[in-house]
């Protein structure tokens, strides 16, 4: 390995833990939508049965 690849490899390590935090960034906002979703049809299914 010479000083350019093992550069061009940490860049590319960089790159893929920088993709990989971004994908789970994407699914937790993903999921909070999801149970805001579901806690405002509970409150909506509630009310109304009041």
């Amino acid at each position: 390995l010479t000083y350019q690849n093992t550069t061009l490899f940490t860049n590319l390590h960089i790159i893929i833990i920088i993709i990989i935090i971004i994908i789970i960034i994407i699914i937790i906002i993903i999921i909070i939508i999801i149970i805001i979703i579901i806690i405002i049809i509970i409150q909506g299914t509630q009310s109304d049965f009041i």
